[in-house]
C-alpha cells in the first residue's frame, strides 16, 4: 500500500482490518486508478505460511474523493465506510467509489 501512494499522502490502520488513506488533491480517477493497483497487487501477491506453504488473499476498497466543502471528518469517513461495504456487498475484491462533486 505504501508503496502505491505518494509521499504527500498519508495512510493509516484504522481499525483491525481497515485502513485509511488520504490523498493530498487526489482526483476521483487518479484515487480509483492506485486503488486498483493496490487491490491487484494485494490478489497477485503471494503469502507465505509458517510451513512455507503460500496462499492468496483478496481486499475490497472504498473511497470517498469529495471537493472541499463544509462536510465534516466524520461524513466523508461514513461515506467512504458506505463504498467499502458495498465493495464487499457486490461479490468483494473489488474498488467502490462514493463520488461526491
Amino acid at each position: 500500500m505504501l508503496e502505491s501512494i505518494r509521499k504527500s499522502d498519508l495512510a493509516a490502520r484504522v481499525g483491525g482490518e481497515e485502513f485509511l488513506i488520504l490523498f493530498d488533491n487526489g482526483n476521483p480517477k487518479v484515487v480509483y486508478e492506485i486503488a486498483q493497483r493496490i487491490r491487484q497487487r494485494v490478489e497477485t501477491t503471494p503469502i507465505k505460511t509458517a510451513n512455507a506453504d503460500f496462499f492468496h488473499v483478496s481486499i475490497s476498497l472504498g473511497f470517498c474523493s469529495v471537493i472541499p466543502n463544509n462536510d465534516t471528518l466524520e461524513e466523508l469517513l461514513k461515506r467512504a465506510d458506505d463504498a467499502l461495504y458495498s465493495a464487499k456487498k457486490e461479490g468483494r475484491n473489488r474498488v467502490v467509489s462514493e463520488n461526491i462533486l
